[in-house]
């Protein structure tokens, strides 16, 4: 029984090109968490803005962390008042 050779090479991804693969999706991970986790630029006047409504400004996690968390307490705010205006 003969193996499918293509051209003289074996056919499918040798380790070389999957460390090769790895390799760049952690290069692209890093580079993009390094983003994630880095202190955003902002004004004086937009931070103090974004500040006073209860939103963490140290770097774009916590910012979406804290818009979260003030999304989920309106929405829960909400809902109390539909069922306080229900009974």
């Amino acid at each position: 029984m003969k193996k499918d050779r293509i051209s003289g090479f074996q056919a499918g991804f040798g380790l070389i090109e999957i460390l090769l693969v790895l390799a760049i999706i952690l290069i692209l991970y890093y580079a993009i968490s390094n983003l994630y986790l880095k202190e955003i630029p902002l004004d004086k006047k937009t931070e103090q803005t974004i500040s006073a409504q209860g939103i963490v400004t140290t770097n774009a996690k916590t910012i979406v962390d804290s818009v979260k968390k003030k999304l989920q307490e309106s929405q829960e705010e909400e809902s109390r008042r539909e069922k306080e205006m229900e009974q």
